[in-house]
């Protein structure tokens, strides 16, 4: 029986801030990126200004919807207006069978990383993160995977990282495990939503 997941999110403060609209950076200007009007206005005096949202943001919730699709999970709805505290976007209603094995367990860990991809091809554009920053930051999580300076999706990657090992090293002793495979999971959800997905997410975005 399919489990109903409440979704993957964005958090409104964190570690990455974004940029607001009065110091917009010179690359992001000339990329003709915009902040997103949100559907709901606010009432009151403020009710005939649109509420004002991050294209980064949009972006991110982007890549993990696309992720969902192209893998076949079916989900509600993505928003940059969700219900939760605290959060800046969240993708719900998503209908995600729980793993069984060591694939689907590694389509978890994509699920988790899509979002921060697609953030990342927007922040800095063709620029890829080098294995070794990106292998410290899974070596500091998996030493404290309830660590609250991590984001919510962070936590899904590890977790779903530390299951897929535990997994291997029972059924197939020879199975690479640890961060380094960690990491080609990684880089094949980069190619995937960086590079074979991109219209997909540039069209979702951008809805």
């Amino acid at each position: 029986m399919d489990t109903e997941d409440l979704g993957s999110s964005m958090p409104r403060a964190g570690r990455r801030p974004e940029p607001s609209p009065a110091g917009l950076s010179d690359s992001y200007r000339l990329s003709g990126f915009r902040p997103v009007p949100s559907e709901s206005r606010p009432r009151g005096p403020e009710m005939s200004r649109p509420r004002l949202h991050s294209p980064y943001t949009a972006y991110h919730e982007a890549g993990h919807a696309v992720a969902f699709w192209h893998h076949g999970v079916p989900f509600r709805y993505a928003t940059l207006e969700p219900r939760i505290p605290g959060n800046a976007g969240h993708v719900y209603g998503i209908r995600l069978r729980p793993a069984v094995d060591s694939d689907g367990l590694a389509k978890e860990m994509r699920f988790a990383a899509a979002g921060d991809i697609a953030y990342g091809r927007i922040m800095r554009s063709s620029q890829v993160p080098a294995d070794a920053p990106l292998l410290r930051r899974f070596i500091r999580a998996a030493a404290n995977p309830e660590d609250p300076f991590l984001s919510a999706d962070e936590r899904n990657f590890i977790s779903a990282a530390l299951r897929r090992d535990a997994m291997l090293s029972v059924e197939d002793a020879g199975q690479a495990i640890g961060p380094s495979a960690w990491l080609g999971i990684w880089r094949d959800t980069e190619q995937l939503i960086r590079v074979t997905l991109w219209p997909a997410v540039y069209a979702v975005s951008n809805a």
